[in-house]
């Protein structure tokens, strides 16, 4: 399980204990394993339609874990979808002030990390897979007539 390492505390910080002491920090190792375990669970609980598939990125150690999940909407038409959501979830082993190790996430290219305990909204995955569509459908369209798609605004100026 969990292995206890003891990390010494930066040069120049400071520690309500006394400062004869030499003040040190102690951080739990998570292991891949435990990591794609904990980022399922919380997939779990976000109860959505999607299908997901879980990937260990790089393994930091005591420093954190970094998983990529995969989001799709196979049919059985189309076993493969083409489009597919990116999540990126990090977990970062317990240490002095959690009692648990946290996971976080950020959607595909934000910059915005979510806490694990807010539960992903599946509208959100839906718009970032609607816009690759749409993305694809302009790329066909340039390639195939020559002609570019002309921009809409987000907001609509038409007074109400």
């Amino acid at each position: 399980r969990c292995k206890l390492v003891e990390l010494p505390r930066l040069k120049g910080t400071s520690d309500s204990r006394s400062r004869k002491t030499k003040p040190t920090v102690i951080m739990a190792e998570i292991s891949p394993k435990e990591a794609f375990q904990l980022v399922d669970k919380m997939v779990q609980g976000w109860a959505l339609t999607y299908s997901h598939h879980i990937q260990v990125i790089t393994d930091g150690g005591n420093e954190g874990i970094i998983c990529s999940i995969l989001f799709s909407k196979p049919t059985d038409d189309v076993p493969v979808p083409p489009h597919l959501a990116v999540i990126t979830a990090a977990v970062v082993p317990y240490g002095d002030e959690r009692k648990q190790p946290a996971i976080t996430y950020a959607l595909e290219f934000e910059m915005m990390q979510r806490p694990g305990s807010e539960p992903l909204q599946e509208s959100c995955l839906d718009t970032i897979i609607a816009r690759k569509i749409a993305v694809g459908d302009r790329v066909r369209m340039f390639r195939d007539s020559g002609q570019l798609f002309t921009p809409q605004p987000f907001v609509s100026m038409e007074s109400t």
